[in-house]
């Protein structure tokens, strides 16, 4: 076997194999412990190894021995066909336009803290009960979007859009979960949204055909100042639900007077202010018995003598003694005749 400068072909390879093994020994080594032996400061690159990078070999990053061009950013290495083989971002990764460690830190890539800010998909693609905590059972009936009611920097801090809400009122407004109905609140079994709207609890528009308020309505209502004395319920006379002014005149439950309301017109006889003396109240106005016995006008004042009747003076009860009961009751005053 010939030698080469003294030595043999067989020596020169196992001296080759030997600085192989050496250079593939040191460049498996973890990055931090090679840079220490070296005496390399790897933050001189702009990248500071950190986390599960301090214990990766130089070339699972410096692929083929090279250096520069090395990816810095998750996305250079984590990304499918990229030049580093690193685990990808997998393909159930929820849609973001941030950036990796954003989210994510490099001790462990499980152990998230979620910037909510830069996802672009709707809460329940995560908030399922799957791929993290959703909706508690709990949960008011909704069609709208987590994000209608709820912020996503703070899960508590809630704006509820009544809009979205499925359920009835009372699901939530029940004094338990959340204000419910007072205890001056009208009795009623209809439904809050009835009268009430969402966006003003305040403004109600009352819908009195749903209130079991039938001679009741007092319960909310009260008398003006100069309405005359009824013991009679509103309802008796009042029409509920539509205008208040619409009145059917409920006549026997009235506890005044007629000229409470009513005044005389101006032709009416001379008589006291008793008007149901003669009137019957409730019925027709113009049908009258007339109680003689309360006038305070004489017989004239009303009746005029008939063309047959002897001429005398206007005093009719000197002769017709039975005035207001029969006319034809009489006792001849002949002093009273003219003729």
């Amino acid at each position: 076997m010939h030698c080469i400068n003294g030595k043999t072909p067989c020596s020169i390879g196992r001296g080759l194999v030997v600085i192989l093994i050496g250079i593939l020994a040191c460049t498996a080594l973890p990055a931090a412990l090679r840079a220490a032996e070296d005496g390399f400061n790897h933050e001189q690159t702009g990248f500071l190894l950190q986390g599960k990078h301090k214990s990766l070999a130089c070339d699972s990053c410096h692929v083929r021995g090279l250096f520069k061009g090395t990816p810095t950013s998750c996305e250079g290495c984590h990304t499918p066909g990229g030049m580093v083989n690193a685990t990808p971002k997998p393909s159930t990764h929820i849609a973001t336009s941030t950036s990796c460690e954003s989210c994510h830190n490099r001790e462990n890539f499980s152990n998230l803290e979620v910037a909510h800010s830069e996802i672009q998909v709707p809460c329940i693609n995560c908030h399922n009960g799957t791929i993290t905590m959703g909706p508690p059972s709990g949960h008011i009936q909704t069609n709208g979007n987590c994000e209608s009611c709820h912020a996503s920097g703070e899960w508590n801090a809630v704006r509820m859009d009544h809009g979205q809400a499925a359920g009835l009122c009372a699901s939530c407004h029940n004094n338990t979960r959340h204000t419910g109905k007072p205890e001056n609140h009208i009795l009623t079994s209809a439904e809050c949204d009835n009268c009430h709207v969402p966006s003003g609890w305040q403004q109600v528009s009352f819908d009195h055909s749903l209130a079991p308020t039938t001679g009741k309505c007092a319960t909310c209502h009260g008398k003006p100042d100069n309405h005359f004395p009824s013991a009679d319920t509103c309802d008796s006379c009042h029409e509920a639900g539509s205008a208040w002014s619409k009145v059917t005149m409920d006549h026997t439950a009235t506890t005044a007077g007629c000229n409470s309301c009513h005044s005389k017109p101006d032709g009416h006889i001379a008589a006291p202010d008793s008007c149901d003396s003669c009137h019957s109240a409730g019925s027709a106005w113009n049908k009258v018995q007339v109680d003689h016995s309360v006038l305070s006008s004489p017989c004239a004042g009303c009746h005029s003598q008939p063309a047959s009747h002897p001429a005398a003076s206007t005093n009719c009860q000197a002769c017709h003694t039975g005035a207001g009961t029969s006319w034809t009751q009489l006792t001849m005053d002949h002093a009273e005749t003219t003729a």
